[in-house]
């Protein structure tokens, strides 16, 4: 049984390029191409049709397609650029590959963007670094189940809060939390490395504090680097 990666993804570029695609996409992932455990959802549906890999033996495909869409394909226009947007649950983690070689066969003129999400591996990626369609910074992991071992500044920090794993924080207001807690300051808040020191330090400080218990509080930074396309 896998861990379960959630992406969300988009693909934007010439309407002429685009659509053509989402009409297609939207054919291929309801067309089974051989028995699966995913039914008419298989992202090996997607990567059969298209032609990228041979229908024969899906086991031995290059591409990876071990998953499926969550959500139907949206499909929108801006002027004269097409935008579909999407959902997907893959094993492991995100298949960046397989989407940048669809894309570059039938939308060379695209581009495709995605943010994962996959907590058990701690994975939190994204290929826009320019944030045209993702912009979160950090992903905030926390759980508190027994707050009578729990002391400052953690219950003044979350007090109001419900145990979660949120993307939501302001990136300001996630640099400060790490701040108060371990009592260190850092001059610049888009300086990589003193950012880097900083999660360390809290890292240390909150196993020290919080130990092997019922209570815990992790902080991921979102990693982005550029795509293919």
């Amino acid at each position: 049984m896998p861990n379960w990666c959630y992406n969300s993804e988009v693909i934007a570029g010439p309407k002429e390029e685009v659509k053509p695609l989402y009409d297609n996409l939207v054919k291929w992932v309801h067309k089974d191409i051989c028995p699966n455990g995913f039914s008419n959802g298989w992202l090996g549906n997607i990567v059969g049709w298209s032609g990228i890999e041979s229908c024969k033996n899906p086991g031995e495909w290059k591409y990876p397609c071990r998953g499926e869409l969550s959500d139907d394909f949206d499909y929108s226009e801006d002027g004269d650029e097409s935008i579909i947007q999407f959902s997907t649950e893959t094993a492991w983690g995100p298949f960046p590959e397989t989407w940048y070689a669809i894309v570059q066969k039938y939308a060379p003129g695209a581009r495709y963007y995605f943010m994962a999400d996959e907590p058990n591996m701690a994975i939190y990626e994204s290929n826009d670094i320019n944030h045209r369609f993702f912009s979160e910074e950090f992903v905030v992991s926390y759980g508190f189940y027994d707050k009578e071992n729990l002391k400052e500044p953690y219950l003044t920090e979350f007090k109001d809060m419900e145990d979660d794993i949120s993307w939501d924080w302001d990136p300001d207001e996630v640099i400060g939390m790490m701040e108060r807690i371990t009592g260190m300051k850092i001059e610049d808040y888009n300086n990589d490395e003193e950012l880097d020191k900083l999660i360390r330090v809290f890292e240390e400080k909150t196993s020290e504090d919080l130990g092997d218990g019922d209570n815990y509080l992790y902080v991921y930074k979102v990693k982005y680097y550029d795509s293919k396309i």
